[in-house]
């Protein structure tokens, strides 16, 4: 069985004064990005699923209640566990991630887990790619020239589909990195101690990193899948003005 994280309690900051909700209720065609995640994944057979809230809630909490009362049949076949983090106003995405893995850790329930961010647009078959490929902590990569605000992946190409991954950052040069890390990942339920163990420490010590930093230092083989189809992560208007106009 597999379960999966959605990581939802930002502020969307860059989005102000065009969007005043959380970024994961943005509209793409008739769906906000948290329902069509919410479909992929009920696509992938993927129905046990916490998302991590935190500034506006309430709306999220909402916009969940609508959408299994009148959305299309067949989605969230379980409704989903939402989970606080109470800091998210001073601290980043990796307290959010800790918050979600130490439920389940303390709740004992050791599953493979997949961790997605609430603010990207992809495509279900680079998931489920990413399912497949071996490896016990595995990130979908999307090979491009990318900029200093990317997060960045560094490595050795295996082949066409995979590679060896030696460094995760926003520090990574450009012109040194591999592709950038789509912010779609796979933790294997074998790690899940380990990982959860590193990610309280690092709270303490560095609650203001993003959790890639966490897979960064995590003393494992990290593989990444090399993703086929467009993705796009919405930050500001003219990333949404983007969204509208691709096809996924």
């Amino acid at each position: 069985m597999t379960k999966a994280i959605i990581l939802a309690a930002g502020k969307s900051k860059r989005l102000r004064g065009f969007y005043e909700e959380p970024k994961c209720l943005l509209r793409i065609g008739n769906k906000s990005l948290l329902e069509r995640h919410l479909e992929i994944l009920d696509s992938c057979n993927i129905n046990d699923i916490i998302i991590v809230v935190g500034w506006k809630a309430e709306a999220i909490a909402s916009h969940l209640i609508v959408s299994k009362l009148f959305g299309n049949e067949g989605i969230l076949y379980k409704f989903p566990r939402l989970v606080y983090c109470y800091d998210y106003n001073k601290t980043e995405n990796l307290v959010s991630l800790f918050v979600a893995i130490k439920k389940i850790v303390d709740d004992e329930e050791y599953d493979d887990l997949i961790i997605l961010n609430s603010d990207i647009l992809f495509d279900k078959r680079d998931l489920e790619k990413l399912i497949k490929a071996h490896g016990i902590l595995k990130l979908l990569v999307y090979r491009k020239k990318c900029d200093k605000e990317d997060m960045k992946v560094r490595g050795r190409l295996v082949n066409n589909s995979l590679i060896e991954i030696t460094k995760i950052s926003k520090k990574i040069s450009p012109r040194l990195a591999i592709g950038e890390f789509m912010g779609i990942s796979f933790i294997s339920k074998y790690i899940l101690p380990l990982l959860a163990k590193h990610l309280e420490t690092l709270s303490d010590k560095s609650p203001n990193r993003y959790y890639e930093f966490a897979y960064d230092t995590l003393d494992i083989l990290k593989t990444g899948v090399i993703a086929r189809y467009p993705y796009l992560e919405i930050d500001t208007p003219k990333d949404y003005r983007k969204a509208i106009s691709l096809k996924l």
